[in-house]
């Protein structure tokens, strides 16, 4: 079982485990694709600026301890835990993409919305917003979504080509955006 398997595994417990888990787990920056040293070392320097760091030498050891052991079956529904620095991945990876709203005239679309009709929930890219943190990025519930002169209500991949043939005349999206939205967009859909 990996460090972060372990956190997932004990995220629920009422202990300061726990709470190292919850907090984990909220974190946007959380470096989930380092080593278990690197998360230690990690989750040392956070939790020093607090002079709380006696609960990582307690999380370290009790991950050691359970190294190798195969948790009960009630726990192994925690991995389905995501952390929320493993959101925008996981959105990537997991989130329908229906359809999609554009909205803007062809020349300068500001605003996407890739909607999942079987959750009820849509997507909001922001082209224009100074967001830099995909697993920061918005989600709404998808009668929210725009429907006005400005909205256009396409397939996937359709939105693609119009995306990557706006002109963008009067703003350039925000690349980190713009690049995120590209990516789901081609991204095979379950």
């Amino acid at each position: 079982m990996s460090l972060i398997d372990f956190a997932k595994a004990i995220i629920d417990e009422p202990s300061p485990l726990g709470d190292l888990a919850r907090d984990m787990q909220g974190d946007y920056e959380f470096p989930v694709d380092k080593t278990d040293q690197e998360i230690l070392s990690y989750l040392r320097f956070k939790t020093s600026r607090q002079g709380n760091e006696e609960v990582v030498k307690e999380f370290a050891a009790a991950y050691r301890e359970s190294a190798g052991q195969i948790p009960p079956a009630d726990q192994l529904i925690a991995s389905a835990v995501v952390f929320n620095a493993q959101r925008w991945q996981h959105l990537v990876k997991y989130f329908r993409r229906d359809k999609v709203v554009l909205v803007g005239k062809p020349e300068d679309i500001y605003k996407a919305y890739v909607i999942d009709y079987s959750t009820g929930k849509a997507i909001a890219f922001h082209l224009h917003t100074n967001l830099s943190n995909l697993n920061k990025i918005q989600i709404i519930e998808a009668d929210g979504v725009p429907d006005g002169q400005l909205s256009r209500k396409m397939d996937p991949d359709a939105a693609l080509v119009a995306l990557q043939d706006c002109p963008y005349v009067y703003n350039k999206p925000n690349p980190v955006v713009f690049d995120g939205l590209v990516q789901m967009l081609s991204f095979p859909s379950k």
